[in-house]
């Protein structure tokens, strides 16, 4: 994972965590000229004893943006023809940009999803440092689609629905949505518990009034997880239970 400038390493196998690495310092910023990870990449291989070749990265970075549509019922590629118009035509970025998106429940009488922009020449410089490490890039995802699995694991109600809040570093990751994989909002929120409550407050107030008024439910449940989780508890004020959240963070 790469988030808020600190990169650490898993080695998993079998479903269980082998090694565990953390870089010491922060890497160069992805969009300078002169960024290189192989080197990084090889310590993190020896350090763990990976063997294998295949990686995945969980990032966060303001050039990775994410924003909830609602589109025709399309699919395939209809839909991604269409959503490649509405970046066209909204002209989100000025630079060309790999799109993938996460469906959500429909938003009234549209189809719902949550899209992800991030710019192509950033994904191939990601691409040809794993190579040069020996390395292949199969998975780069925000941290919210990490965030949407751990639905699953909560202790709800069939057909309650729960707010994830995970914390990381100066960022929060926010997902709605129930344990049956339902997913209703999906969002990263530039600010968190430890340096920007009121704001953090403020914003996931926002979320589950969204809930309401696109959807007519309210959240059931809230849970944080995360550096600091368990004493926010009472900080929390949304109308709903706030729990220690799943252990993803």
């Amino acid at each position: 994972s790469w988030l808020d400038g600190e990169m650490k390493f898993l080695h998993g196998k079998n479903g269980e965590i082998v090694a565990k690495w953390e870089c010491p310092g922060e890497p160069q910023d992805l969009g300078k000229e002169a960024f290189k990870l192989s080197p990084v990449l090889r310590t993190a291989i020896e350090q763990t004893g990976y063997k294998g070749r295949e990686v995945g990265l969980v990032l966060d970075h303001c050039k990775l943006t994410q924003q909830l549509l609602s589109t025709p019922p399309a699919h395939g590629r209809d839909l991604e023809l269409y959503l490649q118009r509405q970046v066209d035509q909204l002209k989100v970025v000025d630079e060309s940009v790999i799109m993938s998106w996460m469906e959500t429940e429909p938003i009234k009488t549209s189809k719902g999803l949550v899209l992800y922009l991030f710019p192509k020449a950033l994904q191939e410089k990601l691409i040809t440092e794993c190579k040069d490490a020996g390395l292949h890039l199969t998975i780069l995802v925000a941290p919210t689609v990490l965030l949407r699995s751990e639905l699953a694991k909560l202790s709800i109600k069939d057909g309650e629905i729960a707010l994830i809040a995970a914390q990381s570093g100066r960022s929060t990751a926010v997902v709605i949505g129930r344990n049956n994989g339902e997913l209703f909002l999906a969002r990263s929120l530039r600010c968190n518990w430890t340096d920007s409550k009121a704001r953090l407050n403020s914003e996931l107030n926002r979320s589950t009034i969204f809930l309401r008024q696109q959807y007519g439910r309210d959240v059931n449940a809230i849970f944080l997880t995360g550096e600091g989780a368990d004493t926010q508890a009472e900080q929390i004020r949304l109308g709903a239970v706030v729990n220690g959240g799943p252990s993803c963070a």
